[in-house]
């Protein structure tokens, strides 16, 4: 088991190549050595996936024909456990069917026929990389789009509870208003009542006058009552003379 790193610049592009010939394995590192990937190497399924357990792994790309553990056996392994792992396989062309049924069946996302070509294996690893930074960048944005449309469903909530309590502060101060007023109201019609010069029973005949015709004219019984209170002070200007 190996691992060789080519230029890395970021630990997200991270490449296990498969192969049980360790010549296969030096002549893709000749191709590769350029990119910006790291590059790790293992020389069977079980060594792979023995990586998969320490690493972060972008990409696997596997050679089809291996002992004990078949390239689509491994990618199949690597589908179950590690989903997000884009997978290769290089493969013959007696292969091409049993490849065909894989890919049918989501076991791996491409195949590079063998003898493969150098700027397709370089093509193929970067379209791969490309796919799965995508799916990254789009799985970072929807937990992100997650995060701040419960944010503004909290604030919402905030909001509502606030407006709640202003409400029923709003409720309470005018049903104190309405209490202190109809205390007010009280305490005047006494004084027209106790007054030497005036009389506290014509202000309830003029209440009930006031109170009959509003009833004749049919208003709602909310103005109704604000006659019937405001004709009880009626003589309220003379209680300064």
């Amino acid at each position: 088991m190996t691992a060789e790193k080519t230029q890395v610049t970021s630990p997200h592009f991270t490449v296990l190549f498969v192969d049980d010939e360790p010549s296969i394995l030096r002549s893709i590192k000749r191709i590769i050595h350029k990119t910006n990937i790291n590059m790790l190497t293992a020389t069977s399924g079980q060594e792979a996936l023995e990586l998969f357990a320490t690493h972060d792994i972008t990409m696997i790309v596997s050679d089809m024909k291996m002992p004990n553990m078949s390239g689509s056996e491994l990618l199949e392994k690597v589908a179950q456990l590690y989903p997000e792992t884009y997978r290769v396989i290089l493969t013959g062309f007696a292969d091409l069917d049993s490849i065909m049924q894989a890919v049918n069946h989501g076991g791996i996302h491409r195949y590079i026929q063998k003898p493969w070509d150098n700027q397709d294996l370089l093509l193929t690893i970067k379209d791969g990389l490309q796919f799965t930074k995508l799916k990254r960048e789009n799985h970072t944005l929807q937990q992100k789009l997650f995060k701040q449309n419960r944010a503004l469903k909290d604030l919402a909530q905030s909001l509502d509870k606030k407006v709640e309590f202003k409400t029923r502060q709003i409720q309470l101060a005018l049903k104190k208003i309405k209490h202190e007023q109809s205390a007010s109201e009280k305490v005047l019609f006494n004084c027209i009542s106790v007054h030497p010069e005036l009389d506290g029973l014509f202000a309830q005949s003029v209440s009930k006058l006031a109170t009959d015709i509003a009833k004749e004219m049919k208003l709602p019984i909310t103005e109704i009552k604000h006659v019937q209170q405001a004709a009880l002070l009626c003589q309220i200007g003379l209680l300064g003379k």
